[in-house]
């Protein structure tokens, strides 16, 4: 054994060499090893990345256009709380806000400017008046009668050709209120008809 390498006789009198080879010159270098291609790791291409950024924001923004501008808004989600929202804006003597609970939201801006204008004109004639409500009770279009479901049938279509809409529900809302103007009160009862547009209440009329 000599220099850390084995050797024993290979049978025609070559000596045969264990371990490893001191002595290399370049040419068996080249021949011993074989060729060595290089690849440079693979940069994953953000393409993908960004197509998913792109369609989630895409899909967001489609999601919050239709919520703002198509589905109808300012009506509430029970006719109840439609018609309180109607007498809090009396009170208020808010009447965009008014209109805006009824199906009048869906006139032209013009038609609504003059509707307030009117309003405005007619309250100012009346005095000092508030309005409390002193029960609601809610019949919905399945449960009326045969001539009630006709006339609202009637009325639903005339506003769905009038303001080219879809109306999904109706009912009437028997109503008692104490109206109070310049100190005197007076209780009246009453039935107004509303109509689901969209996921909201709308009544089919203001009651003045």
């Amino acid at each position: 054994m000599g220099g850390g390498i084995l050797e024993a006789n290979g049978g025609e009198g070559t000596p045969i060499r264990y371990g490893r080879k001191l002595e290399l010159t370049e040419e068996e270098r080249r021949r011993l090893a074989p060729p060595v291609e290089y690849q440079y790791p693979v940069r994953k291409s953000r393409r993908g990345l960004l197509i998913l950024v792109v369609v989630v924001a895409v899909a967001v923004v489609t999601s919050y256009l239709a919520y703002a501008y198509l589905i109808p808004r300012g009506g509430s989600s029970t006719p109840e709380d439609t018609f309180r929202g109607i007498v809090e804006a009396i009170n208020e003597e808010n009447w965009r806000k008014a209109i805006d609970l009824s199906v009048d939201k869906f006139a032209t801006q013009q038609a609504k400017d003059q509707e307030v204008a009117a309003l405005v004109e007619l309250w100012a004639g009346l005095g000092n008046v508030s309005v409390v409500i002193d029960s609601i009770d809610v019949t919905y279009h399945n449960d009326m009668g045969i001539s009630a479901k006709a006339e609202m049938d009637t009325m639903v279509n005339q506003i769905e050709s009038m303001y080219a809409v879809e109306v999904t529900d109706s009912c009437g809302l028997d109503f008692t209120w104490t109206v109070t103007m310049d100190g005197e009160p007076d209780t009246n009862d009453g039935v107004m008809p509303l109509v689901k547009i969209g996921s909201s209440w709308y009544l089919a009329m203001i009651p003045f």
